[in-house]
């Protein structure tokens, strides 16, 4: 497995983000405009390897993957949004280990949270309530 794909399943996996977005955790964007909120969208901003002089199966390893990646989190409501972000800080921030038995994480770090509200897109005077979150993570597949 590689590391998008076992990101994506510990995400789908977890108990308090499922709780509140149920399935709805998109890569990209979504594609049906009929989609209820909350849900969360990601992409990565970057993924690239980190070298250094160290030699293969030494206590660092000699290459390490690190990645930006940003959440889009939207809601009905602003509560919707931020109980919605409070999840996924509980499921990443500071995660370390084993993720879905195939990539090593190192840890995950929040970076940088935004609120936004959108006007509405579906023509109402409701606006949509938008978090946008960025979590660098350092991994290695093993």
């Amino acid at each position: 497995m590689s590391f998008r794909s076992d990101f994506y399943e510990y995400l789908k996996a977890d108990v308090g983000l499922s709780a509140l977005v149920s399935e709805k955790i998109y890569p990209f964007f979504v594609a049906d405009n009929t989609v209820a909120r909350p849900y969360l969208t990601y992409v990565f901003l970057y993924n690239a390897p980190y070298y250094h002089m160290d030699s293969i199966g030494s206590v660092n390893e000699s290459m390490v993957d690190r990645a930006n990646i940003q959440f889009d989190i939207w809601g009905d409501t602003s509560k919707q949004a931020i109980d919605v972000e409070a999840a996924l800080r509980a499921a990443l921030s500071g995660f370390s280990g084993l993720m879905n038995g195939g990539t090593n994480v190192r840890r995950f770090m929040k970076q940088n949270e935004l609120d936004n509200i959108e006007p509405p897109s579906d023509g109402s005077n409701e606006p949509e309530y938008r978090i946008i979150v960025d979590y660098q993570v350092w991994y290695n597949n093993t």
